[in-house]
């Protein structure tokens, strides 16, 4: 009998069993929302710098454009520092060696850059579409039309990046982004990034959610160095 009450629907047994699966899975939530929050643990740094560099991948001889995005959450300000990459740094790059790039970028310009994300023209393309189109200075665009203005002037390459990847910021933000789960397994082996996959699109909410981000074109790394706020500790 008492056999039989062990195992039915009243049972502590199951309840304990049951309870100890809502917690499995509340400890996953928690640890999934620290690392869409974070990255990588504990408070971000400040200000916390990514650049996004933009390149084709069909001729790695082209130039790159680069956005080095410095994000400040406790002044509340985002500035989008863009340049055309400098010939040593894309030379490191080479394709993808991003965290090379990443480290070369950091000891040049004397402040830390935290995260690198490496995103082919053609994943720029899928992302915005994926996201419904952009919106930059009042035109409506797919993402080869969007990735065909980046590309149209050596000169205002670097800025038109900078308001592309924030349209897309802005886009992702208000509208969301729809892809597959074969679409997205095919864009992870294309992207260098050290931050999650998955948290990329939150991160592209939050840099949207900023007021008047400001863009800075610069014409070469002393310039974006010029233009950096000063690293701080925690104690500071």
């Amino acid at each position: 009998m008492k056999k039989q009450d062990a195992q039915g629907k009243g049972s502590p047994y199951k309840v304990l069993y049951w309870m100890g699966g809502a917690l499995v899975l509340l400890l996953g939530g928690v640890l999934l929302l620290a690392q869409l929050a974070g990255g990588k643990g504990g408070p971000p740094p400040e200000p916390e710098r990514t650049v996004i560099w933009l390149f084709d991948a069909a001729n790695k001889a082209t130039t790159a454009q680069v956005i080095l995005l410095e994000e400040s959450r406790l002044s509340q300000r985002l500035t989008a520092i863009a340049f055309a990459a400098p010939a040593d740094v894309q030379g490191v790059h080479g394709g993808s060696r991003g965290g090379r790039t990443q480290k070369e970028l950091t000891k040049q310009l004397e402040h830390e850059v935290h995260n690198r994300v490496f995103l082919p023209y053609s994943v720029v393309v899928t992302l915005i579409d994926a996201a419904s189109g952009i919106t930059v200075d009042g035109r409506d665009m797919a993402g080869a039309q969007a990735v065909a203005y980046m590309q149209e002037g050596a000169d205002k390459g670097p800025d038109r990046a900078a308001q592309v990847m924030l349209a897309l910021a802005e886009a992702v933000n208000t509208k969301g982004i729809s892809m597959g789960v074969s679409e997205g397994l095919k864009l992870a082996g294309q992207v260098d990034t050290d931050i999650d996959l998955t948290a990329i699109p939150d991160v592209l909410a939050r840099w949207s959610r900023y007021e008047n981000p400001a863009v800075r074109p610069v014409p070469d790394l002393a310039a974006a160095k010029a233009l950096l706020a000063p690293d701080q500790t925690p104690e500071e």
